[in-house]
């Protein structure tokens, strides 16, 4: 990555080379990747790393390099598979060292940076709180607006799976949400009692 912030695997190309047309697809994929990768990580730094990775994949991968008759959409898909297959490689990573874990899960308790400042900071400490499968799904549907079946394609779930999983997730957001709103107290309370 240049300092750009454009991908440039081989240097400085000519108008018209691969080099430009990567970094069309650069451009447009970045920002919507970027998002839905910290709606998975909740980790600005292992965000970048997974985004940095999906892009080299995507740049190598045969499908961006043989394929004339890609559409962008099918190109941003396979971008997205590539990016929820490293969050899944990430996860596994991160159970099989327990110690990681539990700095992991004690570092949540700590108050949440503003990283994502599209997204209001009560949402991004909800969403800090779900599974990091329940933050992808919800981060597909939402945020990017995929479809039960776009989703199970790019993750590779059953349709069925998705719409159970994407329910339960929102059950347990509506949890998180109406457990802080019950904490709150009441404005015309001076004590700050609960009513």
């Amino acid at each position: 990555m240049s300092d750009g912030g454009t991908v440039n695997a081989t240097g400085a190309g000519a108008p018209g080379t691969r080099d430009d047309s990567f970094r069309e697809v650069y451009e447009d994929l970045v920002p919507r990747l970027r998002g839905f990768i910290l709606a998975g990580t909740q980790d600005a730094e292992a965000a970048q790393d997974v985004l940095q990775e999906a892009m080299i994949r995507l740049w190598r991968s045969p499908f961006y390099t043989s394929s004339d008759t890609r559409t962008p959409e099918q190109l941003r898909r396979y971008a997205f598979r590539i990016a929820a297959n490293l969050l899944k490689d990430r996860r596994k990573s991160l159970a099989r060292y327990s110690r990681t874990i539990a700095a992991f899960e004690e570092d949540r308790s700590a108050p949440l940076k503003e990283t994502h400042p599209e997204v209001p900071m009560d949402l991004q400490r909800a969403m800090g709180m779900l599974k990091e499968r329940e933050r992808t799904l919800l981060w597909l549907a939402h945020a990017e607006n995929y479809t039960h079946a776009e989703i199970a394609d790019l993750t590779g779930y059953s349709k069925l799976s998705v719409r159970v999983l994407l329910s339960r997730a929102r059950g347990r957001l509506r949890k998180i949400f109406e457990a802080r709103d019950s904490r709150k107290p009441s404005a015309g309370r001076p004590d700050g009692e609960l009513i």
